[in-house]
């Protein structure tokens, strides 16, 4: 071909250049090198043996962006499937200087349970970590490993005693839901209230975690009851914390002296005013308190106050208690809004008036606020508000081009059994192109439990899935259903 003018050669010249830097951005862009690693293992003709090698240079990857969580995900769960020969390479793993190799490693070693003491050593050493996060999944794969986690208790707790309240707090829900509550942890909880040389850091989690536990922790009710009158008003207000968790009903006076200290400090007013709601109508003395708190200009102290008002009075679910939150509904601020429906939702039937309004959501708006609506709606009327929301919902994905799917196929995992007429079209997303999707659906699945039998076949078909992650979630699933059956 015979170019016609200089200008022509020139930009046939620009155009190549300018392709071959986009050739050359698109190999090097973190979701491609992802992708090129998840091939390399795939590869693999002998994993064990290769995946130290490989753990590396998936380590040294550091500009790797892991926010694209399937490729992630993937990868891990193809380690956790090779099971203990994956367990030396995964220890290696826990010594990278790449934080987010490390937090993986840890949690693949909390599915696979091995019971080395070379194991129990590594993740003992892991909670110095500077990373949070890694600390967390190393302190869960000690409760689930560890033959003696009681005694590993303490040292988790003295791990993270130096973060920040709300830190502090998400980590010993956390704890609460992980760790085994029996006596043997009861009793080391017990012995670090009784230890007077303790850090009070280390008390305050300490009394984050009793709380979590709850009724389980009755023999540390004593030291939590003399507690009440330490010097330190996070460790009055947390001891208060753990006895209502514990047994609401022991609503000592000085219980009710801490929390309202409480009511009076703009950061613990919130707190203050669930835990009064817990304690139910022997806290009638602080009606007048809440009812001025109805109007105040935190969000999160109004709805607090509006659901302790009903559990103390469920007079109140007629009055303006559930009107302030119904107003929330219409606020500008969709943080608000979702935050509204979560709290009428954790209200439940006492809130019948606000269905009207969280219906007009669920059909008129869009994003995530549909997923506190629906569940909301459901647990304030389940048999026909909440069959009305599951119908919703699978019309919905029926639908074909629907864009919010996922978290539509979460509410109904959310719902559980009630939502077994959806299981036909939970089993047809088993064969989604996305593989998040056939995952979200195989634990959907799984929650409604016995209810899905009839997907048990499609779930026996996607435990032979080409991905590692929907492999899991499908015997995962398969476990519920037989468990529950």
């Amino acid at each position: 071909m015979k170019l016609r003018t200089p200008w022509t050669f020139f930009v046939v010249i620009i155009i190549l250049a300018l392709s071959l830097c986009l050739l050359h951005r698109r190999l090097k862009s973190p979701d491609s090198q992802a992708r090129r690693l998840l091939f390399e293992l795939q590869q693999l003709n002998n994993p064990p043996s290769k995946l130290e090698k490989f753990l590396s240079r998936l380590g040294t990857s550091k500009n790797i962006d892991w926010t694209y969580r399937e490729i992630e995900y993937e990868i891990f769960c193809r380690i956790i499937e090779l099971g203990d020969d994956a367990v030396p390479a995964l220890l290696d793993a826990l010594r990278n200087e790449n934080k987010t190799l490390r937090k993986a490693a840890s949690a693949c070693l909390s599915y696979i349970k091995p019971t080395s003491v070379e194991a129990e050593s590594a993740l003992v050493e892991l909670l110095k970590d500077e990373d949070i996060n890694v600390r967390l999944n190393a302190a869960l794969a000690l409760t689930v490993i560890s033959s003696d986690a009681h005694e590993k208790i303490p040292l988790i707790l003295q791990s993270f005693s130096r973060e920040d309240h709300p830190r502090r707090y998400s980590i010993t829900r956390f704890m609460g839901e992980i760790c085994p509550k029996n006596d043997l942890v009861i009793s080391e909880l017990v012995d670090v209230l009784k230890n007077e040389d303790v850090d009070v850091n280390v008390r305050i989690i300490t009394l984050m975690l009793l709380k979590e536990i709850g009724p389980a922790a009755q023999k540390a009710v004593p030291y939590l009851i003399e507690a009440l009158n330490d010097k330190d008003f996070q460790v009055r207000l947390w001891s208060a914390n753990a006895l209502v968790n514990i047994d609401s009903s022991i609503a000592v006076p000085k219980v009710f002296d801490v929390l309202m200290e409480a009511l009076n400090q703009d950061y613990y007013r919130a707190t203050s005013i669930m835990l009064l709601g817990k304690i139910g109508p022997q806290a009638k003395e602080s009606i007048p308190y809440l009812q001025q708190a109805l109007k105040d200009d935190d969000w999160q102290t109004r709805h607090e106050a509006a659901r302790s008002l009903v559990k103390i009075d469920p007079d109140f679910s007629t009055n303006p208690a559930i009107d302030v939150l119904i107003d929330d509904l219409k606020n500008g601020d969709e943080t608000v809004r979702m935050n509204s429906a979560r709290t009428l939702g954790r209200i439940g039937p006492a809130a019948c008036k606000a269905v009207h309004q969280l219906n007009k959501i669920l059909i008129d708006q869009h994003g995530y606020i549909i997923y506190e609506t629906a569940l909301a709606l459901y647990k304030i009327d389940p048999q026909v508000s909440g069959q009305q929301v599951i119908n919703f919902i699978n019309d919905r994905l029926q639908n074909f081009g629907v864009s919010e799917e996922e978290m539509y196929i979460r509410i109904l995992g959310e719902i559980g059994p009630a939502a077994k007429n959806a299981v036909p079209t939970l089993i047809g997303f088993l064969k989604n192109q996305e593989g998040m999707i056939r995952v979200h659906a195989a634990e959907s699945l799984g929650n409604i439990g016995s209810e899905a039998q009839e997907a048990i076949p499609a779930l026996k078909d996607a435990s032979k899935d080409n991905k590692a992650m929907v492999r899991l979630a499908a015997a995962e699933a398969l476990q519920k259903i037989e468990e529950k059956n």
